[in-house]
Parts: C-alpha cells; sequence; structure tokens
C-alpha cells in the first residue's frame, strides 16, 4: 500500500521543500517558522489547483439536488418491489434521469478523491521525517537527514510539528493540541452544516439521503476527534488549514453560486433585484432618456398631461355621439307624421 502513494509522496516532498525554500528567503533557514508556514502554503496550493474541479462539483450538485424530487418519485414506484427485474428496472430509469439532465453521482466527489492521495502522501511523509532525520530512512527526493532534522525540530508554543497527543511532553501542549483538535472539528462541522442548511433546495430536505447527509454533518466531525488525537501537529496544521479554506469556499459559494430553490439562492435574488432597483432609480434621476431606451417606460409626469386630455376627449366624443343619435330619432319621428 505505501508504495502506491510513493510518486505522489515523492511529489508532495519537492513542492513542500519548494515553498520552503522560497519561505526561507524571508524568515530563514534552519528550524523555524518557515517549515511550520510551508504546511498551510503546501495545503493552499493544494486547494487552487482543486479549485476548477470544486465549480465542475458544485454544478453536478445543483443538478442532482434539483432532480431528488423526480428520484424520489422513481423510489416510490419501486418502493417494496425487491425482485431482480424491479430493481434493474429502478436502476435503468435512474441513470436515463442522470443522462437526461446532464447528471453525474460522482461529480461531487472530485475534489475529495483527488485530494485524499495528496492527504495521505503528506501524512506518509511527516510520518517519515523522523526516520529520515535518525537516518532510519533514505532521503525522500530533496529532503536529506539535515533537513528532516530542521524539520523536526521546528516548533511553536514550544511543540514540535512531529509531536502528536501521546508524545507531546507537559500540560501545556497537550492543551494546545487539543485546542487545535478542537478548531478543526468545530470549523469541519460549521462548513457541512451552513452548506446542508443554506444551500439545499427545500425539495431535497426529504427523504433517508437527506437524513444520511444530516447524520455524516455530526459523524465525520466526531470522528476526527479520535484521529486528531494521534496525527502529528503538522498533520493537524493541515488539516485547520483546509477545513479553513472549505468554510470560506462555502461561504462563497452562497454568496456568488447558490443551488437553485435553496435559502441562499433566493436571499441572492432579493439581494440583486434590490441592486438592479436602486440602479434603475439614479439611471432615472440622473438619465432619463437612457432610462426610457432601456426600459421603455414612459416618464411619469408625460403620462399625468396626457391622461386628462385623453379622457375630455373621450368625454367630447361620447356627447358628440349622443347629439347625433338625438337628432336622427327626431327626424325619423317627423318623417312618419308626414307619410301619415
Amino acid at each position: 500500500m505505501y508504495q502506491i502513494f510513493m510518486p505522489i509522496e515523492w511529489l508532495v516532498s519537492y513542492i513542500f521543500y519548494g515553498i520552503h525554500e522560497v519561505l526561507a528567503v524571508f524568515l530563514g533557514s534552519g528550524p523555524g517558522g518557515a517549515w511550520i508556514l510551508s504546511i498551510a502554503f503546501l495545503t493552499i496550493l493544494i486547494r487552487i489547483c482543486i479549485l476548477p474541479l470544486f465549480i465542475k462539483s458544485i454544478h453536478s450538485t445543483r443538478k442532482l439536488q434539483t432532480l431528488q424530487p423526480q428520484m424520489r418519485a422513481i423510489q416510490k414506484k419501486y418502493k417494496g418491489k425487491k425482485d431482480q427485474a424491479s430493481r434493474e428496472a429502478m436502476s435503468r430509469e435512474t441513470m436515463a434521469l442522470y443522462q437526461e439532465h446532464g447528471a453525474n453521482p460522482m461529480g461531487g466527489c472530485l475534489p475529495l478523491l483527488i485530494q485524499s492521495p495528496f492527504f495521505i502522501a503528506l501524512w506518509q511523509m511527516l510520518s517519515n521525517l523522523k526516520n529520515i532525520s535518525n537516518g532510519d530512512l533514505e532521503p525522500l527526493g530533496p529532503i536529506n537527514q539535515q533537513l528532516a532534522s530542521d524539520f523536526e525540530h521546528s516548533s511553536f508554543f514550544g511543540i514540535s510539528v512531529a509531536d502528536t497527543l501521546q508524545t507531546v511532553e507537559g500540560t501545556l501542549g497537550r492543551v494546545i493540541i487539543i485546542i487545535m483538535i478542537a478548531i478543526m472539528c468545530i470549523v469541519m462541522f460549521c462548513s457541512q452544516r451552513l452548506v446542508m442548511l443554506k444551500n439545499m433546495p427545500i425539495a431535497a430536505k426529504e427523504g433517508p439521503q437527506f437524513k444520511m447527509q444530516q447524520s455524516m454533518v455530526y459523524i465525520f466531525p466526531f470522528m476526527y476527534i479520535f484521529s486528531g488525537a494521534v496525527f502529528p501537529v503538522g498533520m493537524l496544521i493541515y488539516m485547520m488549514t483546509t477545513n479553513l479554506w472549505t468554510l470560506g469556499q462555502g461561504i462563497w459559494q452562497l454568496e456568488f453560486m447558490p443551488t437553485p430553490g435553496s435559502e441562499a439562492a433566493e436571499k441572492r435574488e432579493m439581494k440583486l433585484q434590490k441592486k438592479l432597483d436602486i440602479e434603475k432609480q439614479l439611471m432615472k434621476e440622473n438619465d432619463p432618456e437612457k432610462y426610457q431606451e432601456l426600459y421603455g417606460v414612459p416618464d411619469e409626469r408625460k403620462k399625468q398631461r396626457e391622461q386628462p386630455v385623453k379622457r375630455k376627449a373621450n368625454k367630447k366624443s361620447s356627447a358628440q355621439t349622443g347629439v347625433k343619435k338625438a337628432s336622427s330619432s327626431v327626424a325619423k319621428k317627423s318623417s312618419v307624421k308626414k307619410g301619415k
């Protein structure tokens, strides 16, 4: 299993080394903050690289969420039917629905699938740096024994980046690591819950799939409480950075690319409509000719002047019509009398 991720670990080591060399120009070489910040910048670089996939996953997730009512209708149609023919028919109808609307069930998982190998490679690299610094393992890419030793001795608040909750010495070190684990889990919970509450269509907030997603919001942060206890501090820095990025990314999505039919989408539509109304009002006051040209709405003052004229004309024409009718009836009566 280790050999599978070896090429990615080798690539990560070169990127990690390159970021450190740039930061060392400003922060100095040797043990210190340059190595710690290199972890955070490596995380940001990975997230930037998968940003196009994140945009693609948004569109894929949108399509899947808007198809939830049709999917529930298919599930209801075959509810209770456990024979092979019914299962195959339900699967065919579901796939036909996906193909018709261009939806991909795996599209929303792409960023996570791409990020996972780098996460594992970074975990392996950080775990092996101690053995490299001791001479038990060969150098990894550009990271030789001296550089690995510098990384191992890099610390903040007296905590080495290689320490874990079990290996750190002193109460203060344990408290700081526990705070880092808590921040990691709280930020993960907030980002997942924010997207679920604000960025899901109302129609999608029903059924077993939504209940499963709700449970995952609580399960994943809870699992990371125990995982964080065995993570080295360097990995906790990575997890905190990536979770903060995810939270910021979620807030950006709610503001600029919300899912249609969601609470965030309604809020954005109201905000855009309010902005458009303000722009129209300013244009109407400052450039009425352009306003009339763009929106085809006549000036209200002209309408007020024209309306009374039209009413008088209508009254006058109706009066003339009545007089003509009366005169014609009198003429008919007089012609009848003469005939007699």
